[in-house]
C-alpha cells in the first residue's frame, strides 16, 4: 500500500511538473497542453518502470506468497542403497508444505512449471537459477528449495541469490548416493606398431579410501585392468597404465568402464 501511494505521489508531482514547464515556463506554442500530456505520460511511464509492479496473470503462480521448487531431475531418483529415492522424500515433503497454501513449482533443465511429474523426475539436469529468477518475476520473496543439492548451474545459483529479492530455503531430501565414474579416458598416439600406447584415466567420485577397477577395451578386445583409488567428493584421480601394441593399423577405438561396486549412477561409469 506504501508502496502505490508514493508512486501515486511521484506521478502527480511529475505530472504536475510537466504542465508546469510548458505553461508556464516555456514559450507559447499550439498545442501546448498535448505536449504537456505526452511529457507527463513519459515521465509516468519511466516512474513505473522504475517501481516495477507486479502484472497479475502474466507469470505462473503469481500472488502465491510462498513457493517450494521440486527437483525433478533425474538424479533425484537415486537410491540411497535401501530402496529409498529422494525423489519419494521430495514428493512427501512438497505435498505437506502444499497443504499448507504454498505453490509446488517442479524445475530442472532451463524451466520451472507446476506440472509436477507424478510417475517419477524426468529432467536431465538440475538447473535452479531460472526457476528463482521466475520466482522473483512473480513477485514471490520466500521459495523453498526441497533438492538433493547436486545442481548443474552452481556458480548461477550463487549469484541468483546474491542478487535477488528472495529469501531461499534448501533442504536436502536423500541420503549419500555412491557415485563412481570415469571423466576422461585419454590413449596417446604411437608411430610406430610395435609401440605401446600409454593410456590416462581420470575417475571421480565414489568412497574416499576405497578403489574401483576400471576395464579397458580396444574396440572389443579386454587389453589391460587397473585399480585406480576413488578421490574426494569433489575431485579426481588420474591414473596412467601402459597398453599392449594395437592389433590393426590407422585409427583404434579405446574405451574404458569401471567393473562392480555399489553405483547409484551407473551411466557414467
Amino acid at each position: 500500500m506504501i508502496r502505490v501511494l508514493l508512486f501515486l505521489a511521484l506521478a502527480a508531482a511529475a505530472a504536475g511538473y510537466a504542465y508546469w514547464v510548458y505553461l508556464r515556463v516555456e514559450l507559447p506554442v499550439p498545442g501546448a497542453r498535448v505536449l504537456a500530456a505526452a511529457r507527463a505520460a513519459a515521465l509516468v511511464l519511466v516512474l513505473l518502470l522504475l517501481f516495477d509492479p507486479r502484472l497479475p496473470g502474466t507469470v505462473p503462480g503469481a500472488g502465491a506468497q510462498r513457493w517450494v521448487l521440486l527437483d525433478a531431475s533425474l538424479s533425484m531418483a537415486a537410491s540411497d542403497g535401501s530402496g529409498a529415492t529422494a525423489w519419494d522424500a521430495a514428493r512427501e515433503r512438497a505435498s505437506a508444505v502444499e497443504a499448507d497454501g504454498a505453490r509446488v513449482f517442479a524445475f530442472g533443465d532451463d524451466r520451472a512449471d507446476g506440472a509436477v511429474p507424478l510417475d517419477g523426475p524426468d529432467r536431465l539436469a538440475s538447473e535452479l537459477a531460472p526457476a528463482l529468477r521466475l520466482a522473483a518475476e512473480a513477485g514471490v520473496r520466500d521459495v523453498t528449495v526441497v533438492s538433493d543439492l547436486r545442481f548443474g548451474d552452481a556458480v548461477a545459483v550463487r549469484s541468483a541469490l546474491e542478487t535477488l529479492p528472495v529469501r531461499v530455503r534448501f533442504e536436502p531430501v536423500g541420503g549419500a548416493a555412491a557415485n563412481a565414474g570415469i571423466r576422461a579416458l585419454n590413449v596417446s598416439d604411437v608411430r610406430l606398431p610395435d609401440t605401446p600406447p600409454v593410456a590416462e584415466i581420470e575417475v571421480f567420485g565414489g568412497t574416499p579410501g576405497d578403489s574401483v577397477e576400471v576395464i579397458l577395451h580396444e574396440e572389443e578386445r579386454e587389453v589391460a585392468r587397473v585399480r585406480v583409488p576413488v578421490p574426494a567428493a569433489g575431485r579426481t584421480t588420474t591414473t596412467t597404465v601402459e597398453l599392449p601394441p594395437a592389433q590393426s593399423s590407422g585409427r583404434v577405438r579405446f574405451s574404458a568402464a569401471i567393473e562392480g561396486g555399489d553405483d547409484a549412477f551407473p551411466e557414467d561409469g
